[in-house]
C-alpha cells in the first residue's frame, strides 16, 4: 500500500512538473511573438553605445565560450536560435516573432555584431569547420550548389529569418508564374557530416556573412531577409537592402526575374 502511495505522489509530481513546464513553454513563446510595442524616438548614438557594449560583452562571456566548442565539436552547425523555444515552434510564430519586440532587437544586435565583430565571428565559423577544412574543396562544393538553381537560400531549419526568406520567395515566384524548381533552399543543419560548417565557413568568407539566411540569386550574394549588403568575390553588385526591403520598395520581382532560366519552348514540325 506504502508503495503504490509513493509511485501515484511521485506520478502527481512528474505530471505538475511537466505541465509547468509546457505551460511556461507557452507562455514564453507568446511573449516571444508579441508585437513590438510603439518607441520613443530613438537615439542613434546611445543605442549604437549600448549595443557595442552588449557585442565586446558577448565576444567574452562564458555563454559564447561554452557554445563555441559545442560547435567545434559537434557535425552541424551553431546559431542563435538553436535549441530556443522558438526553434521548435510552428512555422507561423516564427513568422510573427520576426515583428515582436525581441525579434526587433535581435535584429539590431546582429547587425551591430557583424559591423564590430564580424571577422571574430568568421574566424569562429572557419575553427568550427575543423582542422582539416579545405577552402578550395569546400568553395567547389558551393559553386556546384549555386548551379543547381537559379535562386538558392541557404539556410537554418529552425530560424525565424530563414522562414520568411522561404516564404516570401515561394510566394514571390508564385505570384511571377515561375516554376518552385527555380530555387532551392539548402538547410545547413541537414547537410551530411560537417558539410554544413563547411559551407558555412565558405559563405563567410566570400560574402561576409555568417547568419542565414543567405540568398543568392543568379550565383550572386544578396544577404538576408531583413538586411542586406555582402561583401565579398560572391556579393551582388550594386545596393542590396535584404529581401523584405526588395518586397516592400516593389522591386523584388525586378531583381530576380533577370536570372531565371527560360522554359525550353516546344517545336513543332513544319
Amino acid at each position: 500500500l506504502r508503495l503504490r502511495l509513493r509511485l501515484r505522489l511521485r506520478l502527481r509530481l512528474r505530471l505538475r512538473l511537466r505541465l509547468g513546464m509546457a505551460l511556461r513553454r507557452v507562455a514564453l513563446l507568446a511573449l516571444l511573438a508579441a508585437p513590438a510595442a510603439p518607441l520613443a524616438t530613438p537615439r542613434p548614438n546611445a543605442n549604437n553605445a549600448f549595443m557595442s557594449r552588449v557585442v565586446a560583452w558577448f565576444k567574452t562571456s562564458d555563454m559564447v565560450r561554452r557554445k563555441h566548442a559545442e560547435h567545434v565539436e559537434g557535425d552541424a552547425p551553431q546559431h542563435l536560435m538553436k535549441g530556443s523555444p522558438l526553434a521548435g515552434a510552428p512555422d507561423s510564430l516564427k513568422l510573427k516573432f520576426i515583428d515582436s519586440a525581441a525579434g526587433k532587437w535581435i535584429e539590431e544586435f546582429m547587425r551591430a555584431e557583424r559591423a564590430e565583430a564580424g571577422d571574430w565571428k568568421t574566424a569562429m565559423v572557419i575553427e568550427a569547420a575543423g582542422d582539416d577544412f579545405d577552402p578550395a574543396a569546400a568553395r567547389r562544393e558551393v559553386d556546384a550548389m549555386l548551379d543547381s538553381a537559379d535562386i538558392v537560400v541557404f539556410s537554418f531549419t529552425d530560424c525565424p529569418w530563414c522562414v520568411a526568406a522561404r516564404t516570401l520567395l515561394r510566394e514571390e515566384l508564385t505570384a511571377m508564374g515561375e516554376p518552385q524548381p527555380s530555387l532551392r533552399v539548402i538547410e545547413l543543419d541537414e547537410l551530411p557530416g560537417a558539410q554544413g560548417k563547411r559551407v558555412r565557413a565558405v559563405l563567410a568568407t566570400t560574402t561576409g556573412r555568417t547568419s542565414m539566411p543567405n540568398v543568392f540569386v543568379g550565383g550572386r550574394s544578396l544577404g538576408g531577409f531583413t538586411d542586406g549588403d555582402p561583401e565579398g568575390e560572391l556579393a551582388a553588385p550594386g545596393v542590396n537592402p535584404g529581401l523584405r526591403t526588395l518586397k516592400a520598395e516593389g522591386r523584388l520581382a525586378d531583381v530576380l526575374r533577370p536570372t531565371l532560366t527560360p522554359e525550353p519552348q516546344s517545336q513543332t514540325q513544319p
